[in-house]
């Protein structure tokens, strides 16, 4: 889909826009346009760039780790080693220039990558340009985490759902099903937590807690907490 682009993108580069007059160039000049870093999610940045997922054999797409080795913490072996643009661009054209879906399959297991149509681009390097956005991988993902479990800090979040919100809404016979099998594994809070209210209430009735669901001081809804907790007695 993104290949119209790439045309026009790797003309920009190598012919470059004819600019008839601008600001300090009152005769004209000629302009080279290049694409250099992507920014995106892991989920976008894997489809664009031609990488697999996080879940597949090789799940890093800049070294050779394997998933049964994603314990191994010593960047000094050799699973370690990163991918050169040389080793991503012959493992990419070895899959694009297969002769059928089944060999494609296997190259893609073994090697984790296909062909991307950025790699088109003479000057376009997978291996050094597919950049991480600090919003997904920072804010969202690492420090968030931190913040809400390590260090515990009482910040409203999801786990905090009011009743108001979902006071309308009626638990479906699925969420209640999946909601009774959670609760018979003995689970964490972590676990309860992924819940509704509308599915807490429920099997708070069930197991005839319901009354000691108490509602915080100064608080105008119950607090998912509340439910959680009443669970756990």
């Amino acid at each position: 889909m993104i290949a119209p682009l790439v045309n026009v993108l790797d003309d920009c580069y190598h012919k470059g826009t004819w600019y008839s007059r601008t600001v300090q160039f009152p005769e004209g000049r000629r302009s080279h346009e290049a694409v250099v870093p992507f920014v995106a999610d892991l989920v976008a940045s894997r489809k664009v760039v031609g990488c697999a997922p996080h879940s597949a054999t090789r799940f890093c797409s800049l070294c050779y780790l394997k998933k049964q080795n994603i314990n191994n913490i010593d960047f000094q072996s050799a699973a370690w080693r990163r991918v050169t643009y040389a080793e991503h661009l012959a493992a990419a054209e070895a899959w694009r220039d297969a002769p059928d879906k089944s060999t494609r399959k296997r190259l893609y297991q073994k090697n984790g990558v296909r062909w991307s149509e950025l790699l088109r681009l003479s000057y376009w390097d997978p291996t050094r340009f597919a950049i991480i956005d600090g919003m997904h991988n920072l804010f969202l993902g690492l420090v968030k985490y931190h913040f809400w479990v390590v260090i515990g800090t009482e910040w409203k979040d999801p786990a905090g759902e009011e009743e108001e919100q979902v006071k309308e809404r009626h638990a479906s016979e699925k969420e209640i099903a999946k909601g009774r099998r959670v609760l018979a594994g003995s689970p964490t809070t972590a676990k309860l937590q992924r819940l509704t209210i509308p599915v807490l209430r429920t099997l708070c009735v069930e197991y005839n807690v319901l009354d000691r669901v108490v509602q915080g001081d100064g608080a105008k809804q119950i607090k998912k907490r509340s439910y959680i907790e009443a669970l756990h007695v």
